[in-house]
């Protein structure tokens, strides 16, 4: 995604062909390995916490964004890793060195001052990042894009109630309520488990309708009245 079109006589996932077609065993990996780093740094307080890395000393959070360092937390790229050399920076060196061998060393690019480059994982870093076949996070955002959006699995949820007297039309009374709401994995109805396969859209093999109609289960997990003062 990150070039206007593949290789003419390209072949799927060769490392320069520009062209990247993930199995369904892969593409659980990836997913699996988002949901960790969910787990990890989440909740995002806006779309660019979820796609940066933070800041600070070198850690598991400061290296990648979320989603590259799910990528690198994954097998997706070894292949093409296979092909490359570790890239290292030396200590008091005047450039980025790639090691070829202990005796054989490309120094490029300009001085650069600090420790070994490193991944989402913590591995120094290949010399086959950034290849038109090698799996990046931009790859992802590219694609997705145009449909992602900030959206939240907790919601905060405020009502008005009032008691009109029918005879004069008069409000009688006033009431407010905040609920808090959480979106859950598991489904409405208990007979589908929360991994149950979806399947095609048009297809779907959920074993009961009402999950098919409904999906997740939602829980109230705090409710309040509210007073004027609180609005």
């Amino acid at each position: 995604p990150r070039f206007w079109a593949a290789s003419a006589n390209g072949e799927v996932n060769k490392a320069w062909e520009g062209n990247r077609a993930l199995s369904d065993t892969e593409l659980t990996d990836l997913a699996t390995q988002i949901v960790q780093q969910v787990k990890l740094r989440g909740p995002f307080l806006s779309m660019s916490d979820f796609l940066n890395r933070r800041l600070g000393p070198d850690s598991a959070l400061t290296r990648m964004g979320c989603l590259q360092a799910a990528i690198d937390n994954t097998t997706i790229n070894d292949a093409i890793k296979s092909a490359g050399a570790p890239v290292t920076l030396q200590n008091g060196d005047t450039g980025l060195r790639i090691n070829y061998g202990s005796n054989n060393n490309t120094k490029v690019g300009p001085a650069i001052v600090g420790s070994n480059l490193k991944d989402g994982k913590g591995n120094t870093l290949n010399s086959t990042v950034g290849m038109p076949g090698y799996l990046m996070q931009q790859d992802i955002v590219q694609a997705f894009s145009p449909a992602m959006t900030v959206r939240s699995d907790t919601f905060v949820i405020r009502t008005y109630g009032e008691g009109v007297n029918p005879a004069t039309g008069q409000t009688q009374g006033k009431a407010w309520a905040e609920a808090v709401v959480q979106r859950v994995p598991d489904f409405v109805d208990p007979a589908d488990t929360a991994l149950a396969t979806l399947g095609a859209a048009t297809d779907l093999t959920l074993l009961n309708s009402n999950n098919t109609n409904f999906g997740r289960r939602f829980k109230i997990i705090g409710f309040r009245w509210l007073s004027t003062n609180d609005l």
